[in-house]
């Protein structure tokens, strides 16, 4: 092979590497704040983890799915493949949680964002967002709180 051809290759070999290196990100996603009862049910960001001075909900499970496409981060079979990673934590007594991925995510295939919080006796609740999605109340800076507030389960009427 001539110089000449190698130059040429290891030019090509560069904007190969530079211009993937300007379609990828990585970074770190947190969420932290507090799951509280309430009887609407719904999520916020805040400057406080418990505003409205709700009842926490202790052992609640709060999971944060990272997914290729919109997903119900619900550990079905049919999620899995959409999946690309999860992490779980169970509340504190006050209700707190605070979960985190690392991602490398790219320009061309955004990722999915989905916190889904889960208890006993209580109706699930999901905040998900794209990669993308320019939600003027979720924080850019990572300081305020993810409130997420569920609704009590109906109960069964008795028999």
């Amino acid at each position: 092979m001539s110089e000449s051809s190698l130059r040429c290759a290891a030019r090509a070999a560069l904007v190969l590497v530079c211009a993937s290196s300007l379609l990828a990100c990585e970074g770190s996603i947190d969420y932290r704040g507090a799951v509280v009862a309430s009887p609407t049910p719904g999520w916020a960001f805040s400057d406080d983890a418990n505003p409205e001075h709700l009842a926490p909900v202790p052992g609640a499970t709060v999971t944060f799915c990272v997914c290729n496409e919109a997903c119900a981060c619900d550990g079905s079979p049919a999620d899995a493949p959409h999946v690309r990673s999860v992490k779980s934590q169970t509340t504190d007594a006050r209700g707190a949680y605070d979960v985190s991925q690392f991602v490398a995510n790219d320009v061309v295939h955004p990722e999915h964002y989905v916190v889904r919080a889960t208890a006993p006796g209580y109706e699930p609740l999901v905040y998900a967002r794209s990669e993308h999605a320019t939600d003027a109340s979720e924080p850019l800076t990572g300081k305020r709180w993810l409130v997420l507030r569920l609704r009590p389960a109906p109960t069964p009427p008795a028999p």
